[in-house]
């Protein structure tokens, strides 16, 4: 964002000639000193915790490695944020001596604006972000245990647990069919289920399950249901980009008076179709379509 910044201020300043048009009340509020100043601490707080989100979208990572990721990101975070003589980051450090040696001074420029905050409105700022990153600290210290071994004893996987379980047994609608998981038996299982991941701490995520997998059919019936279902749930949001990619590909400027419906066909046979190299496959979709268009009535267009 703040490298797209420039440019798009310069398109808004273009566009605002007309003083009440969307783009100069846009401009007002993108180019205020707070928004660009919040602009830079989050790009920092974003930053400081991408490694440990990649960490967590990885099916490879240990048990063992989590807490040396969290203490990472924590120890950076208080680091960057928290006491009298905090950086304040990287971005936003830069950025707050130009706002602190422009008070008294008439104000400094940036990104083609010009600034003159009071030293008030810069310490007020200060503040917010700092308390914002102390809520993410003890945050993140309250979620994951300090100890990796509590990552399997600590009460909130047993009730995140119960959770589950309640989502998996319960009656959907009007449908008479018995829950799909005991959830009493679910809870029992558990706690042998958390032994023997503890047990295979230093293998990935796929190898710790494995021997739980193997004595599913007999002793971790309620739990190989859950795990079978919570392990295809994906942690990132790469499907979503995806299924935006083909909206743009297809929805073009040409094409842009396309209908939900057929938006809708299109991308479904893009993301979930054949590949184009598989002849066959593409002939008998080619047929199907063909029948379905000639057995529509005719509009008269």
């Amino acid at each position: 964002a703040l490298h797209a910044l420039p440019a798009a201020i310069e398109h808004l300043q273009a566009e605002s000639a007309d003083k009440t048009s969307s783009a100069a009340n846009l401009l007002e509020r993108v180019g205020s000193f707070e928004w660009i100043f919040i602009l830079h601490f989050m790009r920092d707080v974003l930053f400081a915790l991408s490694l440990l989100s990649k960490m967590f979208q990885n099916d490879r990572f240990l048990f063992s490695e989590v807490t040396d990721y969290v203490d990472y990101t924590v120890s950076a975070m208080k680091t960057a944020y928290t006491g009298p003589d905090a950086p304040m980051g990287n971005k936003l450090q830069s950025f707050l001596q130009s706002a602190r040696s422009g008070v008294g001074n008439g104000g400094f420029d940036a990104f083609g604006i010009h600034f003159d905050p009071t030293l008030d409105e810069v310490n007020n700022l200060v503040a917010v972000c700092q308390k914002f990153a102390s809520s993410l600290v003890l945050n993140l210290e309250s979620r994951f245990p300090h100890k990796a071994e509590d990552v399997l004893e600590a009460e909130d996987v047993l009730v995140q647990i119960g959770i589950i379980a309640d989502h998996f047994c319960e009656r959907h609608g009007n449908l008479d069919h018995e829950p799909r998981v005991d959830r009493e038996r679910l809870l029992a299982e558990w706690p042998i289920v958390a032994q023997f991941l503890w047990k295979y701490r230093d293998k990935d995520m796929v190898e710790c399950w494995k021997p739980v997998m193997r004595r599913g059919g007999l002793m971790f019936q309620e739990v190989c249901k859950v795990v079978i279902v919570v392990l295809l749930i994906p942690t990132n949001t790469a499907c979503c980009e995806r299924g935006f990619s083909a909206v743009n590909l297809i929805k073009t400027y040409l094409r842009n008076r396309m209908k939900t419906p057929l938006l809708n066909a299109i991308m479904m046979i893009r993301l979930n179709g054949p590949t184009p190299t598989d002849e066959a496959a593409m002939m008998a979709l080619l047929r199907a379509a063909f029948i379905t268009w000639n057995e529509l009535p005719l509009t008269g267009k």
